[in-house]
């Protein structure tokens, strides 16, 4: 039986994201589902898929796949901003444990213009 799996594109002015939160989906991507989203010739062209959140140790983390170095500060823009959209942080400041390390985000200050769009897939 398929699963609906909900993802959120947030598209910056030089990058697409997919945003897909572990909390609300209950099913956990893995390497070949990555690989076949990511697969120019059969999804999406994106620069990154970004899955999370997950608290650890009382911080908020992320998994990163696809961003390469260029394109981090962007990516963890973009899930900063889900994470306001979707309600995990309120306002302010908060403290992202990402691949590239700890990343303190203004919520309030976030001055990339992303455009949020939901998508819908079915596995």
């Amino acid at each position: 039986m398929a699963k609906e799996l909900v993802f959120h594109k947030y598209q910056g002015s030089d990058s697409d994201y997919l945003v897909y939160d572990i909390n609300k989906n209950h099913m956990e991507l893995d390497d070949s589902m990555v690989r076949k989203i990511r697969n120019r010739s059969f999804g999406a062209d994106l620069a990154g898929i970004l899955i999370g959140p997950f608290v650890e140790n009382g911080d908020l983390t992320m998994k990163v796949y696809g961003v390469q170095n260029a394109d981090e500060k962007m990516g963890v823009k973009a899930f900063s901003r889900y994470l306001k959209d979707a309600g995990y942080v309120k306002t302010g400041n908060c403290v992202l444990h990402t691949p590239f390390g700890y990343v303190s985000v203004n919520t309030e200050e976030n001055e990339e213009p992303f455009y949020q769009t939901k998508i819908y897939c079915w596995c």
